[in-house]
């Protein structure tokens, strides 16, 4: 089964909101002011005019390391064939062929992270609604190993997603491969909150959602708990 395993506190300030195409570099403690991520500022994606747009972090909760957010250092574990996701609303209508995810995957030898783009539909808690047909609304899709380490993991899509402003829209993370459930083969992403936690919704504009093995059905966690991720959105019109 899916269980949530807190983790020491590592650094300080955590529960920054960034939208809106912010500049990482503004911000010290955004991981994306970190030189070694430098890269991830300078991919762009050619548009069907032949122009090209730089690409920005247009929504992004930070790594929940610290207080004053209480019990915010959370792992959300998979075991293969289970699923988790975090809603999303982009600020700028564009496409999306870049996300990062804080996760780990310790078997990433053998059972890769499955990461799909999904457009909700105009309804937030789509994945809660049992006729949702999560594949039929697949924007972008791709796997990755990951690395065995909590850190930032760059996720890349060949086909972009494209995506419209102030419209909800889900990152769907599966983890994939042969070994049995409820093995120790298994994956984590960090979140912020488990129930012992701060209340706090520290990103409002979307929820976290998970499901068991198989996906029967998907539950909404509570609006307080969500997962560390960045969306990159190359605007459909360049400035």
């Amino acid at each position: 089964m899916m269980r949530l395993v807190p983790f020491a506190c590592l650094v300080a300030a955590c529960g920054n909101v960034i939208t809106a195409q912010r500049d990482a570099s503004s911000d010290p403690t955004d991981p994306s002011s970190n030189p070694a991520n430098a890269r991830d500022a300078a991919i762009a994606d050619a548009l069907p005019d032949g122009k090209v747009c730089q690409q920005a972090i247009d929504q992004q909760l930070t790594a929940c390391t610290s207080p004053p957010i209480a019990q915010c250092a959370v792992t959300f574990i998979m075991f293969t064939g289970q699923s988790a996701a975090q809603a999303f609303k982009p600020s700028s209508t564009g496409s999306v062929s870049h996300i990062r995810l804080r996760m780990n995957n310790p078997a990433a030898a053998t059972n890769p992270i499955q990461v799909s783009i999904v457009d909700f539909s105009g309804d937030p808690v789509a994945l809660a609604n049992p006729s949702f047909d999560l594949e039929q609304h697949v924007l972008a899709r791709t796997e990755t190993p990951m690395t065995v380490l909590t850190t930032w993991q760059d996720v890349n899509f060949v086909v972009p997603a494209a995506v419209v402003a102030n419209q909800p829209y889900g990152i769907v993370v599966r983890m994939v491969g042969t070994s049995d459930p409820g093995s120790t083969v298994h994956a984590g992403w960090d979140l912020y909150n488990d129930f012992q936690g701060g209340m706090v919704d520290s990103y409002p504009s979307g929820r976290f959602f998970d499901c068991g093995t198989g996906c029967p059905s998907w539950t909404a966690e509570p609006t307080f708990r969500d997962a560390a991720f960045e969306v990159y959105v190359s605007p459909s019109v360049c400035p």
